[in-house]
């Protein structure tokens, strides 16, 4: 028996710089090497697969170098998203950690006893997903039809296939389909239905694990095909909202189903601030504690869940997640978009993060709206309808005013 032990993500930074200004990404780092020296038996290597530094900073390699030099066996290192090519190269020379030197795509093949390792290098700079190219996918069909005999592993930082986690499927393998296709009709000698049957039992199985771990996104999957079973949802700008980092969103408030419909269009996991009687309704309260929505109540009523909501604004926001207030309030009333309340303003006061303005359209006169009498009390009228969601440009955390990203919403809007 052979181990290969994996680490991966370690975003280390400069000495005394914590990642995301509290997280020291260098300590657990240490305490992570330290777990694979007391590993039974010893692995043979470690492979390192992407994202060893936080922002490429060639202070974050030399950290690399001290850390990683406390393993013994080889290690075998890839780049992610967050590193920067040359940087890594001119880091870690002379470690023998990174193929053999040279420039362009970081591409090498190793031997580990009986195995081999094939790694693979599919960072694209200055963007998040990640791509192979055409050169690497004619190395890597090469490279495998030269060891066919052998047991290899493979090794790339992006998901080659979709995961389930949409913060993870936002920045795929654009070419996964491609490395999947090398490793299995050539290597495997596949047919392709039986390649493409393959990867459908791929999916199935990864999908019901991480449902199974994480109920988290099988509420988003069942929120997503309710909703666009119900609706026909049309979004423009959603470009304008980060892949990653911390943020926060704000909409107009027209519906019972608003923050359905924006879990469904947006494709990182959401933070919802949520009118507590509308978090309390049955049935959608499970969605809501599901989906960790934060309940929010007036300040007079009940001053404990008031405060408690800005202490998980602020936990959220320290978390790298993305949070959405409805600034409003309340559901509107008679379709118009009503008085921002100045909460926004205070959370960016306390956590300073971009803010995101957004607008919902076509849901006033829903079953789930107040058009014609109270929500939910009439017969649905409309099945299928067309609803759009705008997304407009970021506003920097200095300039946020409840009143202009009220007019910016109102940009985005259109009229009932």
């Amino acid at each position: 028996m052979i181990l290969i032990a994996q680490i991966s993500d370690l975003h280390l930074r400069p000495r005394g710089l914590p990642a995301l200004g509290f997280v020291d990404t260098n300590a657990l780092a240490r305490r992570a090497v330290a777990t694979l020296l007391a590993l039974r038996p010893v692995p043979a290597a470690v492979l390192v697969t992407g994202d060893i530094a936080d922002s490429g900073d060639p202070r974050e390699y030399a950290m690399a170098r001290e850390i990683l030099s406390a393993l013994p066996m080889p290690v075998h290192v890839i780049p992610g998203n967050h590193d920067r090519r040359e940087a890594m190269r001119e880091g870690l020379a002379g470690t023998g950690w990174i193929g053999p030197a040279g420039s362009g795509a970081i591409n090498y093949a190793v031997d580990a006893g009986p195995l081999r390792l094939v790694c693979l290098d599919s960072l694209v700079e200055g963007r998040a997903s990640g791509e192979l190219g055409a050169e690497t996918l004619a190395w890597l069909d090469t490279t495998l039809a030269e060891g066919s005999d052998r047991p290899t592993l493979v090794a790339v930082h992006h998901p080659p296939f979709n995961t389930g986690l949409s913060h993870m499927d936002s920045i795929l393998l654009r070419d996964g389909a491609a490395v999947a296709g090398i490793v299995l009709v050539g290597m495997l000698e596949l047919t392709v239905p039986q390649f493409f049957l393959a990867l459908a039992l791929a999916n199935v199985l990864v999908a019901s694990y991480i449902y199974s771990v994480v109920p988290e996104f099988l509420i988003r999957l069942l929120v997503w095909m309710l909703t666009h079973t119900m609706y026909r949802v049309k979004h423009h700008g959603m470009e304008h909202i980060p892949d990653e980092g911390p943020c926060m969103l704000v909409c107009n408030h027209v519906s019972y189903v608003d923050a359905l419909l924006l879990a469904g269009a947006i494709r990182r996991p959401v933070r919802f601030v949520m009118f507590k009687p509308i978090y309390d309704m049955p049935l959608l309260n499970y969605i809501f504690r599901t989906g960790k929505t934060i309940p929010i109540d007036s300040k007079v009523r009940n001053p404990a869940i008031y405060e408690r909501a800005f202490v998980r604004i602020r936990e959220e926001l320290e978390a790298g997640e993305v949070v959405c207030i409805f600034p409003e309030g309340k559901l509107t009333d008679d379709g118009e978009v009503a008085e921002f309340r100045a909460g926004i303003e205070k959370i960016v006061a306390d956590y300073p993060v971009p803010v995101i303005p957004m607008a919902l359209s076509g849901l006033w006169g829903s079953f789930f709206s107040h058009k014609g009498g109270k929500a939910l009390t009439r017969l649905p009228r409309r099945f299928w309808s067309r609803i759009k969601l705008a997304v407009g440009e970021a506003v920097a955390p200095q300039q946020v005013r409840a009143e202009d990203l009220r007019e910016r919403v109102l940009a985005l809007r259109e009229r009932p």
